[in-house]
């Protein structure tokens, strides 16, 4: 064999390489650790790469961090920051909440992305703050006398089902950047959202065509405005189906998620508080043991609200006009009635 520096006759095989006489002499040293002869200053037993950054032990393998590599055994003093999911020293990262969980963001992420709440001192993401005479408030602490608040009022039933043929209860949440709040009924709920610049307003329970009117007199005469951060949020009450139709409705819905999206604008598709992401259902699954696997309320078909509310909740619809809101009511309903009517 031919030496591979030199390509003259190798005598000697170190590291997987050959050499001669001469470059053995010139290039074989021995290892630090160990004094195994090797080509460099480590072999490829006591490389740095398995050598752990935090404790100097010699692991075979070391799990990534902002730091370099370390060991299992270290790893735990590290946690996964939620914006840029690098594994920080938890001396370097604060802890905040992003919805209904407990996470943590490294202190990179937070020049960027965070602010303080200037009444309780919680980390929040920018977008979920208000800011009132250059302070930020979190949605817990805005001063309560900038909106009025309510909830909403009695169940809105119907004797007509022209153009809503579902006699099923249902409601909507309509997210804002701006509007003439003094024109919201007495019987629709109004409160502030922090992820949104506006009020939120919230229908009664709603049925048939008496239902669709009340949302067409909220858009006739609140004058709403909506941004990119808007949203519309329907509820469809399942209180008295099947445990066996209400997995087969989640069924339709995740077989269909893809053509609910095409049907929103690519702003809200991208939106965290309306993403895809529900498990699938498992051969064997019941409704219940579903249940159990989802683990937050913001994918665009929240099943959360099932466990408040007994109801669905279709979370993807942007901020829009009546029209599509109709269109987008009357495609839900009627998609849960012919699951309904199929399911067994």
């Amino acid at each position: 064999m031919k030496c591979t520096f030199c390509k003259t006759i190798a005598k000697y095989v170190v590291d997987e390489e050959y050499l001669c006489q001469q470059c053995y002499s010139e290039k074989v040293r021995k290892c630090r650790d160990c004094g195994r002869k090797c080509l460099s200053k480590w072999c490829e037993l006591c490389s740095p790469e398995h050598y752990c950054t935090q404790c100097g032990q010699y692991v075979e393998k070391l799990h990534e961090t902002s730091d370099g590599s370390v060991c299992s055994s270290c790893l735990p003093r590290y946690r996964v920051c939620v914006d840029c999911e690098s594994f920080v020293l938890s001396n370097r990262v604060r802890c905040c909440t992003r919805g209904n969980q407990i996470c943590f963001v490294c202190y990179s992420c937070i020049g960027t992305n965070y602010e303080i709440c200037d009444e309780c001192g919680e980390l929040q993401r920018i977008e979920d703050l208000v800011e009132v005479e250059d302070c930020f408030y979190c949605s817990d602490c805005v001063p309560r006398n900038m909106y009025p608040t309510r909830s909403p009022g009695l169940i809105v039933r119907s004797n007509s089902f022209n153009e809503i043929k579902s006699r099923r209860y249902y409601g909507i949440e309509i997210e804002t950047d701006d509007g003439n709040y003094d024109a919201v009924p007495e019987n629709w709920g109004i409160h502030y959202d922090g992820s949104i610049n506006g009020m939120e307003i919230v229908s009664p329970i709603l049925q048939g065509d008496a239902g669709l009117e009340e949302i067409r007199t909220i858009y006739r005469n609140c004058e709403l405005e909506f941004d990119y951060k808007c949203g519309i949020h329907v509820h469809i009450d399942v209180s008295e189906m099947t445990d066996v139709q209400k997995l087969d409705l989640v069924k339709a819905f995740i077989d269909t998620e893809d053509a609910w999206f095409s049907f929103v604008n690519e702003e809200r598709q991208d939106n965290e508080y309306c993403h895809k992401g529900l498990p699938k259902v498992r051969l064997n699954d019941t409704f219940s043991s579903y249940l159990s696997r989802v683990l937050t309320r913001y994918t665009w078909f929240n099943l959360e609200s099932y466990r408040k509310h007994g109801t669905f909740e279709i979370r993807l619809l942007e901020g829009c006009g009546i029209e599509k809101v109709e269109r987008w009511l009357k495609m839900i309903l009627c998609l849960v009635s012919e699951v309904c009517e199929m399911s067994h």
